[in-house]
């Protein structure tokens, strides 16, 4: 890290520590100040018009400055940008599209140490955490140069026909605020090794990252047009012309932006998701939204041999601390996180117990976010917050058990007692012995369907047996993105995964994101990662004969 982050990191830290939002906002909007796209988009402290959007820091809850969404004209001149870099680098042979990729890369890990500043600035992730999240950022580029040409140069069908991969065009990438850069930069590889002209929407609620990231963008831009001169590539002068399409932002929301793109690649909430499937009817639209998450231990697990190389026993705490550590040290805020806990009867009391025990002394872990070894942050949406409480006094109601404590001590976190910020420590609800009759019943059962995006798990009612996990799944989780069984059966596995559909299956491990190498998604839709990664980015044609893929120039 250089100097200049560390300092700015203490700095930011000690504003946390006094509990001081106005030199946060300070020191944080000067940091950013250094970046054209965040002084292009800058629209001073607070909003003055519809146009504009707040930017409200998760850790204190304030709004430090006003940020302009895109106008309807400067969408257009995105788009027509985008689609005219598509034409001249979709063009390119796939070893030079890489090239670019690689130059990226580099840039990216240059800022890598901003970008991550921006998340726990914006969002409140705990540094450390955040920047795990640039190495996501680097197994996709990995991805994309190992699998890229298979997926990409033509090839020859069956009939004795050529089959050539064409960019769509424009690919927008709307990415998430729980993981800011982790989630976008998968559109964004994959849109441009494909071809495309990528435009980057970052979330409202963590909004700054983009602004380092398009700075290693536009430096990778420039060394690439250079590098291309200086070599006398063919397309060099084309490609000079355009290039400043090849990789934009668009600031907030716009809903030109958005239904002009070729391709949109969204990962966020359901109620956004739909919206935009909706405006974008058949056009081509790849949706990631969260899910319900069922996390099913049947006994056979139990002092069976771990999947890792250690060859340790999985126990009731060991399995209690993989579902815990998969929930709270992200303050819930993961699209896989453990939502529902489904026990198979005989072990579950123990695992109950040591999954409690962990919910009750997470607070410690608990604080500012800047400072090294925190592992839990602030929630940062209200609704997650509104709901995490309305769930746990409608179980407190319902007679059911609570294992931790949501209310955070404003000596851990003295932001957790301004009434803005929500900072909230990791619950689990045990609804074992609770009258699941009338009324009652059917609250339980639809909160159980509804997914909290907080550091919450309910712990079911037991099952006897896997058929009783298979219906408990079938009935409580309706998007099918992940989940996970604990197992020493290789029988459960094969018939869980047949008899409950789930794209990203975790087996004796927390659920997770299995991108880019396996799939991630809803089942029926078009999934992010796995062995068809870029084929939602591209179109096909069919040529008779053989056609040979354009060669790299000399």
């Amino acid at each position: 890290m250089s100097a200049h982050i560390t300092n700015l990191r203490q700095q930011l830290e000690t504003a946390v520590a006094a509990n001081d939002s106005a030199e946060f906002g300070r020191i944080y909007t000067s940091f950013l100040s250094q970046y054209d796209t965040f002084n292009a988009a800058y629209a001073g402290d607070t909003i003055s018009s519809e146009t504009q959007f707040d930017f409200r820091d998760a850790i204190f809850g304030e709004t430090h400055f006003a940020l302009n969404h895109t106008t309807n004209e400067e969408a257009t001149i995105i788009l027509a940008n985008a689609k005219a870099a598509s034409e001249v680098f979709g063009s390119l042979p796939v070893d030079d599209r890489l090239d670019f990729l690689n130059i990226l890369k580099q840039k990216i890990d240059a800022h890598a140490d901003e970008i991550t500043l921006t998340i726990t600035a914006d969002m409140g992730k705990p540094f450390d955490l955040a920047k795990q999240e640039m190495g996501k950022g680097g197994e996709w580029f990995n991805f994309v140069a190992t699998h890229a040409k298979n997926q990409l140069e033509n090839q020859m069908t069956e009939d004795g026909n050529t089959l050539t991969m064409h960019p769509m065009g424009v690919v927008q990438v709307i990415g998430a605020y729980n993981y800011p850069y982790a989630l976008a930069i998968s559109g964004i590889t994959a849109g441009l090794v494909t071809g495309n002209g990528v435009v980057v929407s970052a979330p409202l609620k963590a909004p700054n990252w983009v602004h380092p990231f398009m700075q290693a963008a536009n430096e990778a831009v420039a060394e690439f047009t250079a590098k291309a001169i200086a070599e006398q590539k063919p397309w060099a002068d084309e490609f000079k012309d355009v290039a400043h399409g090849l990789v934009q932002n668009g600031s907030g929301i716009n809903s030109v932006l958005t239904n002009g793109a070729d391709v949109v690649h969204f990962v966020g909430s359901d109620v956004v998701g739909k919206k935009i499937q909706d405006a974008r009817g058949r056009n081509r639209t790849i949706v990631e939204m969260g899910g319900t998450n069922v996390v099913v231990v049947m006994n056979s697990v139990i002092n069976s041999l771990t999947n890792d190389s250690k060859q340790s026993v999985n126990t009731p705490e060991s399995i209690a601390k993989t579902i815990y550590e998969g929930l709270g040290p992200i303050t819930g805020q993961r699209c896989t996180a453990p939502r529902l806990l489904c026990l198979q009867e005989g072990n579950a009391e123990s695992i109950v117990a040591h999954l409690g025990k962990f919910c009750d002394d997470a607070h410690p872990q608990i604080g500012n976010p800047f400072t090294a070894g925190t592992k839990i942050g602030p929630l940062v949406d209200a609704g997650a917050y509104q709901s995490m409480r309305q769930a746990i006094t409608f179980a407190e109601h319902c007679g059911a058990v609570i294992h931790g404590r949501m209310d955070v001590e404003t000596e851990r976190s003295p932001q957790s007692g301004n009434g803005k910020a929500f900072w909230v420590g990791p619950v689990a609800i045990d609804w074992r012995d609770v009258d699941m009759s009338g009324e009652n019943g059917e609250h339980i059962n639809s909160l159980w369907q509804h997914e909290i995006f907080g550091p919450l798990v309910h712990i079911l009612p037991p099952v006897t047996n896997l058929d009783g996990a298979i219906a408990v799944t079938k009935r409580l989780d309706h998007h099918g993105l992940s989940g996970a069984i604990f197992t020493a059966n290789q029988h459960d596995v094969d018939r869980y995964t047949l008899k409950a559909p789930i794209v990203s299956l975790t087996v004796n491990g927390a659920p997770k994101d299995r991108s880019p190498h396996g799939p991630h998604g809803h089942v029926g839709r078009r999934a992010i990662g796995g062995r068809n990664a870029l084929n939602p980015y591209v179109t096909e044609s069919v040529t008779a004969g053989r056609v040979a893929s354009p060669a790299p120039a000399a």
